[in-house]
C-alpha cells in the first residue's frame, strides 16, 4: 500500500501501483527522504500528520510525522527553527524511555520526523483491556511520566500532546514511554516567528499545558471518561473535581497531586517538576518554594544533562493577551476531540434468546438490523439499537451453521446442517426458497455484491454458486476435503474458498465457467475462515492455531501473519474502513488488530466459552459477536 500525504485527503490508503491519489488526485511520494515509504495513516489534525511508513532497506516499520507550515511565507525563518528543535529532540532520545529520533528532514513544503514503531501498548489500550486504572497504577504512571517531563523540559522541549495515546507500555520491559511529540506549538509558535517577542513570556504556559495534559490523563484512567465529560454542567470541573459522579474515590494525596498539576498558574503547577525524580508523594503534596518556581519557568535554564539544578531566573511576567488565547484554542481543541472519543468507548451489551449455542452473525448493510444463527435450528432477527429480537425464523430442521445479508437491506441467507441453503424476505421473515444440492453440511453462505449470486461451502467436499432468481448452482470441485468457508470479493470479481485440506483456492467469478486461479498453501491446519479487504486486495485467513494470515489475493503471496490468541482462531472479520481486522476465539476472546502494523489494539472479553463469530456494523463502531455460551454480545468499537 502507498498512503497519500495530502493533509485533506479522506481516503489516503492506495494500491501500489498508483501514480495519483484515486481519492483527491494528489500525485503520491512513493519515498521520503530517499528511504521511508508511508503505507498507512495513523492519527492527523491541523498542521501535524502521522503515518506508518516502512524503511526502504531494512523494511522496518518507523512512525512518520508531517509538519504542514501555515503559510509559505515563513518557509525560510521556520525552518531554521525547525532543525534546531529537531535537533534537540534527538538529543532527548539519549533517555531510552522516549522515543529516538531516526531521521529528520524537509521535503517540499513540508517538515518530517521519523521515529521507531514501538511494540507495546498505549494507555488507551489499557484502558479499554482492564477497565478503569487504581490509585495505586495512578502513582505508577505519575511516577514514571513526571521524571520524563523534568527531563525533556529542562532541554527546552516541550511535549505538546499528552494523552492516553502519547504514553505507551513497551513490551520489552513494561515501562512507560513518551511518543508522539508535537512540536507545532513551539515551531510555529508566534515568538519564533516574530524574533522581537519575547519567548520567555509564554514558556510557562507551554510546560504547563504538560502537567495540566497529564492530570486530565490520570482522571480519565481513574473515572474511565474522557475530557469533554468533565466539563458538562460544570465551568469549574477543575476545582470540583473530587465531586464528580463519574469518579471513584481517591485518597487525600492523590487529591492534592492532581490538584497541583491541574493548577492554571505556573507557580503553583511546577512543584511536581521540580521536586522529581524525588518520591513523587512529597514531591506533589509539599509547598513550592520561590527558588524552585524560578528555575523552572524560565527556557534559559541550564540544560547540561550532567546538572541536577537548573539555573535560576526570575519567573516571566503575566502572559500577554496572545498566549492566554492560545492556551484556550487548545483546551477547546482537546475538548471537542475528547468528546467525539467519549462516545466512542467500549461497552457490551449481553443478549440472550438463543436455547444453544450461536455460530454466525451477519448486519445489514444500513446497521439497523443483525441475524444471528444457532444449534438451536433458529435464525434471529435483532434490532441493533434496542437489542431487542424482531423475530425468530424456525424452518431448518438443524443446526444453523451461517446467516448472510444482502445490500438490499431484505434478504437473508442461511446455511445448515440439515444440508440447505434457505432464502428470507428479512422484513417479513418469509421463506422465498430452499436451495438442494449440497450432500452434507452447509457451514457457510456469501452474497454477492450486486445479490444476484449466493456462494456456499460445504462438508462435501465442494463449494456451489448459486443464482439467487432461478436456484441453479455451479459446483466447484478442487479440494480434498469439507469445504469450511467462502468469501466473495467486494468488487464481485473472486471468490476464496477454504478447506480442511489446509489450502485455500482463489476462484474467476468472471470466467465462464468459473475456474480456478490458484491455490495457496502454508496453513497447517484446516481452513475455518477467510476475509477480504473492502479494496478486494488483501485476504485474511485463520486456521487450527493462533495466528492470522496476510495474503495479497491478486498474487496469493504471502505477507506476514499476526498472533496472539492462546487458542484456536474461529473466524476472522475486516473493519468497513479496512483499518483493522476483529478475530474471535476458543481462548473466549475478540481481539482487535492493526491491518498495517498488526499491533493489538484491543481485546474483549467477557464470553464464558468459545466465541464463534464476529462482525463489525457497517459504520465500524460497534461489534456483534456469538458464542458457545449461548449468548450474543454487542461491543463498542473503541477510536
Amino acid at each position: 500500500m502507498l498512503c497519500c500525504l495530502n493533509p485533506n485527503c479522506q481516503n489516503p490508503v492506495n494500491p501500489d501501483d498508483r501514480q495519483y491519489c484515486f481519492s483527491c488526485g494528489t500525485k503520491l511520494v512513493p519515498s521520503l527522504g530517499d528511504r521511508f515509504r508511508p503505507v498507512y495513516p495513523l492519527a492527523g489534525g491541523g498542521f501535524s500528520q502521522i503515518f506508518l511508513a516502512q524503511d526502504r532497506d531494512a523494511r522496518e516499520s518507523y512512525v512518520v510525522q508531517q509538519l504542514a507550515l501555515p503559510g509559505s511565507n515563513k518557509y525560510y525563518s521556520v525552518s531554521n527553527i525547525f532543525y534546531s528543535l529537531a535537533k534537540k529532540l534527538a538529543q532527548i532520545g539519549e533517555n531510552d524511555r522516549i522515543s529516538t529520533l531516526s531521521a529528520y528532514f524537509t521535503q517540499g513544503n513540508y517538515f518530517y520526523l521519523v521515529q521507531p514503531a514501538i511494540s507495546g501498548q498505549t494507555l488507551r489500550q489499557e484502558l479499554v483491556q482492564q477497565g478503569t486504572f487504581s490509585e495505586q497504577q495512578i502513582w505508577d504512571v505519575l511516577g514514571q511520566i513526571l521524571p520524563l517531563l523534568y527531563f525533556i523540559h529542562k532541554r527546552q522541549i516541550v511535549h505538546g500532546n499528552i494523552n492516553l495515546e502519547s504514553i505507551i507500555r513497551r513490551n520489552s520491559d513494561d515501562r512507560l514511554m513518551l511518543i508522539n511529540f508535537d512540536l507545532t506549538k513551539q515551531l510555529f509558535h508566534p515568538n519564533n516567528l516574530h524574533p522581537n517577542n519575547s519567548f520567555d513570556d509564554d514558556w510557562a504556559l507551554q510546560t504547563n499545558l504538560d502537567f495540566y495534559d497529564l492530570s486530565v490523563a490520570c482522571l480519565h484512567l481513574l473515572s474511565g471518561h474522557p475530557y469533554f465529560s468533565w466539563l458538562q454542567g460544570d465551568r469549574n470541573w477543575s476545582t470540583n473535581w473530587q465531586r464528580h459522579p463519574l469518579l471513584q474515590a481517591v485518597s487525600q494525596e492523590l487529591a492534592q497531586a492532581i490538584d497541583r498539576l491541574l493548577q492554571k498558574k505556573p507557580q503553583q503547577n511546577y512543584l511536581a517538576v521540580a521536586r522529581s525524580p524525588q518520591p513523587i508523594v512529597p514531591a506533589l503534596t509539599t509547598p513550592l518554594t520561590a527558588v524552585e518556581t524560578a528555575a523552572l519557568v524560565s527556557p534559559q535554564a541550564n540544560t547540561s544533562a550532567t546538572s541536577p539544578q537548573p539555573t535560576v531566573i526570575t519567573p516571566s511576567a503575566k502572559p500577554s493577551k496572545r498566549s492566554r488565547l492560545l492556551g484556550g484554542c487548545f483546551l477547546l481543541l482537546l475538548a471537542l476531540v475528547a468528546y467525539l472519543y467519549y462516545w466512542q468507548q467500549q461497552q457490551v451489551n449481553t443478549i440472550t434468546g438463543h436455547t444453544d449455542e450461536v455460530n454466525s452473525v451477519a448486519f445489514t448493510p444500513d446497521g439497523k438490523k443483525f441475524a444471528t444463527g444457532s444449534d438451536d435450528r433458529t435464525v434471529k432477527i435483532w434490532d441493533a439499537n434496542s437489542r431487542r429480537e424482531i423475530r425468530s425464523l424456525e424452518e431448518h430442521l438443524d443446526w444453523v451453521y451461517s446467516v448472510a445479508i444482502g445490500n438490499d437491506n431484505q434478504t437473508l441467507v442461511s446455511g445448515s446442517k440439515d444440508n440447505t441453503v434457505k432464502v428470507w424476505n428479512l422484513n417479513t421473515g418469509r421463506e422465498i426458497k430452499t436451495l438442494r444440492g449440497h450432500k452434507s453440511y452447509v457451514n457457510y453462505v456469501a452474497i454477492s455484491p450486486d445479490g444476484q449470486k449466493i456462494a456456499s461451502a460445504s462438508y462435501d467436499k465442494t463449494a456451489k454458486i448459486w443464482d439467487l432468481k432461478t436456484g441453479k448452482n455451479i459446483t466447484l470441485t478442487g479440494h480434498t476435503a469439507e469445504v469450511l468457508t467462502v468469501a466473495i470479493s467486494p468488487d464481485g470479481q473472486k471468490l476464496v474458498t477454504g478447506s480442511g485440506d489446509k489450502t485455500m483456492k482463489i476462484w474467476d467469478l468472471n470466467h465462464n465457467p468459473v475456474k480456478e486461479l490458484r491455490t495457496l498453501r502454508g496453513h497447517k491446519g484446516a481452513v475455518w475462515s477467510v476475509a477480504i479487504s473492502p479494496d478486494s486486495q488483501q485476504l485474511y485467513s485463520v486456521s487450527d492455531g493462533t495466528a492470522i494470515a496476510v495474503w495479497n489475493l491478486n498474487t496469493g503471496r504471502a505477507i506476514r501473519t499476526i498472533a496472539g490468541h492462546t487458542a484456536d482462531i474461529n473466524l476472522v472479520a475486516v473493519s468497513p474502513d479496512g483499518q483493522t481486522i476483529a478475530t474471535c476465539s476458543d481462548d473466549r476472546t475478540i481481539k482487535l488488530w492493526n491491518i498495517i502494523s498488526g499491533a493489538e489494539l484491543a481485546t474483549f472479553k467477557g464470553h464464558t466459552a468459545a466465541v464463534w463469530a464476529v462482525a463489525f456494523s457497517p459504520d465500524g463502531r460497534k461489534l456483534v459477536s456469538t458464542s458457545e455460551d449461548k449468548t450474543v454480545k454487542v461491543w463498542r468499537v473503541p477510536r
